[in-house]
């Protein structure tokens, strides 16, 4: 049984989703690199040569303390088989949320053992936008190994699939998953061609996804909502001070 896994909060994660939903009612872009530049942020989108630029991360978590041995908690032991398909998917999969849970369910389908690549968070930031990603790339990582689905996690997983990622995890379907961020993912970055190589070898195979939910209608759900989860937050928030500041030394696993 896992407890609670100290420094992940739930209502850190309810702050930047109404973060990211008052930007979008005052009719701004929260994936727009200038706009977030303006609410301080030195972040933004550069140009192909330099992509991605090593950048800070913008809602960095300091409380969160990613050991191997608490990664190693979550993490599947299973090994693959010399005769396994291998299936490769990867992404931000930022704030995991049911869109997520059925992309990685169809992944999954496609062979024996599922490898999901987790872009770092500088990498995110270049092409979602200067707010993203809302969790660091740690904690997109325990989310994605606990998805029963996964078999295992590339931690901060190139941008470009490369012949040498291919060749390494014995690599049989790539699923292309862009379409999944269509109208959010830049340009820059659908240009870079991340599935080229991939594609190169006939490895590349689409699926679509029928959930409509992302992290941007999360976001406007939570706005939606705003004044219920402010209330929540506060109480919340009190409580969290209070276990921080009293917590001693707790094993998460019995």
């Amino acid at each position: 049984m896992f407890k609670r896994t100290r420094g992940v909060s739930t209502t850190d994660i309810a702050t930047k989703l109404l973060k990211i939903s008052e930007l979008i009612h005052k009719g701004q872009d929260p994936t727009n690199p200038e706009e977030s530049k303006q609410e301080g942020c030195e972040s933004e989108i550069q140009d192909q040569a330099s992509f991605p630029k090593m950048l800070g991360s913008f809602n960095a978590n300091p409380n969160f303390l990613a050991s191997a041995k608490r990664i190693a908690n979550f993490a599947n032991t299973k090994e693959p088989k010399e005769t396994d398909k291998i299936v490769y998917v990867d992404g931000s999969f930022d704030i995991c949320h049911p869109g997520h849970i059925e992309l990685l369910r169809k992944c999954h389908e496609l062979g024996d053992f599922l490898i999901v690549g987790i872009h770092e968070d500088q990498c995110v930031n270049q092409y979602l936008g200067a707010h993203f990603p809302l969790n660091t790339l740690h904690e997109r990582v325990l989310n994605i190994l606990a998805c029963k689905y996964v078999d295992d996690v590339i931690i901060g997983a190139p941008f470009k699939i490369t012949e040498r990622l291919i060749k390494d995890l014995n690599v049989s379907v790539v699923v292309k998953s862009l379409e999944y961020y269509q109208g959010t993912i830049k340009d820059e970055a659908l240009n870079l061609e991340p599935y080229g190589v991939a594609e190169k070898f006939g490895l590349v195979q689409e699926v679509k996804i029928e959930c409509p939910i992302t992290t941007k209608a999360l976001a406007e759900r939570a706005y939606h909502n705003k004044e219920l989860i402010e209330k929540k937050i506060l109480k919340y928030s009190a409580r969290q001070d209070h276990y921080e500041m009293t917590a001693s030394y707790i094993s998460e696993v019995s």
